[in-house]
């Protein structure tokens, strides 16, 4: 979180990663110190109002940037040749000593040292302060949003990953199936819901480790978003049923986690699941937009992911598509041929939806 703090203050963040950010603020009691720490972090980089201060030598500017970016990343400062070290020392030596006196000091930031100031030094000027403390905040703005591509690309894969290995479960489901179906969704009562699909699998003894339904880029919940259950926990279809209105509302949300999938389709009338035929057009699960949270505040209603979304297709490909992309593929993954959000009006229409999504609108969930 500490990375994703810098990138909300610098503006490096995504849209639906800044609203992150803020929820975890608002939830946090302890949020509001470690966003201050960042802003002192941050405006020791670039402190330019002493004007009295002359320019640090550069191996200083060099021990500044790397403190001020190891505190960043909570990672210890990278190896000084002897000459930057004596200056680094000799820099809190000078602080301390009866000759230089700022007028001023910077608040203490815990966990690093006193902000060095120089001053008295031939040829300084504000300008030429100016441009150096410029430079360290230009490194930290060129070096963050780098880091957090990296991770949220990171990320991304690691949810491509997870999608293939439901995948794989998905496909030994329908292998021992006799029709060679998806798993089903009822179309009515307390299996109306399209993360019953990870319960069916589960059920099969096909999803040994429940935590592949989170997302790597959103994060597990928290238990208290939810009152009555454990989101972290996967139930059988058998406990449903034993399950009073609001247990069974909370797992309707949880058990699919952030992830989407097949509502099934309509085939002459009949709703069914789906057959499993390895078409490379036929998306079964992707990524989910985020759902809304339990106490009734909402997130961002878009994929987790920047630029897109994951999708695994029957053939067993991942791929990223764009939102853009969505709308012009003449199966939109996540509306059925009539725009809605509920099953397939033919075989061949594909319809993931959250897990909380009934496959029709009007389908009672209880």
């Amino acid at each position: 979180m500490r990375e994703d703090l810098f990138g909300y203050l610098l503006g490096a963040l995504e849209p639906h990663e800044m609203a992150r950010v803020e929820a975890w603020l608002a939830e946090h009691p302890d949020a509001a110190e470690e966003l201050q720490r960042a802003r002192l972090i941050l405006a020791d980089a670039t402190d330019l109002l002493d004007e009295e201060a002359g320019e640090p030598p550069a191996d200083e500017i060099e021990c500044r940037t790397q403190r001020t970016l190891a505190a960043i990343f909570d990672r210890e400062p990278a190896e000084s040749s002897p000459l930057e070290a004596d200056v680094c020392q000799v820099a809190g030596t000078a602080a301390a000593a009866p000759t230089v006196v700022p007028e001023r000091q910077p608040a203490a930031v815990p966990g690093m040292s006193p902000v060095n100031r120089w001053s008295g030094q031939p040829g300084a000027s504000p300008w030429n302060w100016v441009a150096a403390a410029v430079a360290i905040a230009a490194s930290v703005a060129l070096v963050l949003p780098s880091v957090l591509r990296m991770r949220e690309d990171s990320r991304r894969v690691a949810c491509q990953d997870q999608l293939q290995q439901l995948g794989t479960s998905m496909v030994q489901f329908v292998t021992y199936d006799p029709q060679n179906r998806l798993p089903d969704i009822a179309s009515r009562g307390a299996e109306a819901f399209a993360g019953v699909y990870a319960i069916r699998l589960g059920d099969a003894g096909l999803l040994n480790d429940p935590s592949l339904r989170w997302c790597p880029s959103v994060g597990q919940p928290e238990l208290g978003q939810f009152r009555f259950t454990d989101p972290l926990q996967l139930v059988s279809a058998k406990q449903l049923d034993g399950m009073n209105v609001n247990e069974l509302t909370e797992i309707q949300m949880s058990s699919g986690g952030h992830y989407a999938y097949s509502l099934g389709v309509q085939n002459e009338g009949r709703y069914q699941s789906s057959r499993f035929e390895g078409r490379a057009s036929f998306a079964v699960l992707g990524d989910s937009p985020l759902a809304p949270i339990l106490n009734g505040s909402m997130l961002q209603s878009r994929s987790p992911h920047a630029g897109g979304i994951n999708l695994l297709f029957e053939d067993c490909s991942v791929r990223c598509v764009s939102e853009d992309a969505l709308t012009v593929m003449p199966d939109h993954p996540l509306r059925n041929h009539r725009g809605l959000e509920e099953a397939g009006v033919t075989i061949d229409d594909a319809s993931l939806a959250p897990s909380w999504r009934p496959p029709f609108i009007d389908s009672p969930q209880r």
